[in-house]
C-alpha cells in the first residue's frame, strides 16, 4: 500500500480533493480506497457501491454516478475489467465501445460537459500508477 499512497498524493497534487470516493465492497479495493480518501478527501468517507463488485451490471454504477450534483468530482475504486468496462461505457454508447486498459492502481479522468450517460464522457487523462508517483510531492 505503500505505492498506493505515493500515487494517491500524486492524484491529489495533479486533481486536487475529491467529492467523494467510493469503492467495491472487496477488502484490496477498500484498503486501496482508504488510502486514496487519506490523501484526498476533505473527510476521509468512503461509499461502498455494491454496483463497482467484479460482475455487477456497469449500469448501476451509472445510475449511481447520475445521482451526484454536477460538477462533483469522484474516485472510483474497483476491479479489473468491470473499470475499464464502465469507462467504455461512459466514453462510447456503442456496443463496439472503445479499447483501453487501465492499470492497477492507475487512474483515469472522464469529464461530463452535462449529464452522465453512456457515451456523453470525455477522457482527460489515462495514467498509469508509476506516472502518479511521479508526480507525489518529493518529501
Amino acid at each position: 500500500l505503500e505505492k498506493t499512497a505515493r500515487a494517491a498524493k500524486g492524484l491529489r497534487r495533479l486533481v486536487g480533493r475529491t467529492g467523494r470516493i467510493a469503492s467495491s465492497a472487496m477488502v484490496r479495493a477498500r484498503q486501496t480506497a482508504r488510502v486514496v480518501s487519506e490523501a484526498m478527501a476533505p473527510d476521509g468517507r468512503v461509499e461502498i457501491l455494491e454496483s463497482l463488485a467484479p460482475g455487477a451490471p456497469v449500469r448501476e454504477t451509472v445510475r449511481w454516478l447520475r445521482s451526484i450534483e454536477n460538477g462533483t468530482s469522484v474516485v472510483l475504486v474497483g476491479h479489473e475489467p468491470h473499470l475499464t468496462r464502465l469507462m467504455a461505457l461512459l466514453l462510447s454508447p456503442g456496443p463496439e465501445g472503445v479499447q483501453l486498459s487501465l492499470k492497477k492502481g492507475g487512474f483515469c479522468r472522464i469529464d461530463f460537459a452535462e449529464e452522465v450517460r453512456p457515451g456523453a464522457g470525455s477522457l482527460i487523462y489515462l495514467l498509469t500508477p508509476r506516472i502518479l508517483r511521479r508526480l507525489a510531492p518529493k518529501i
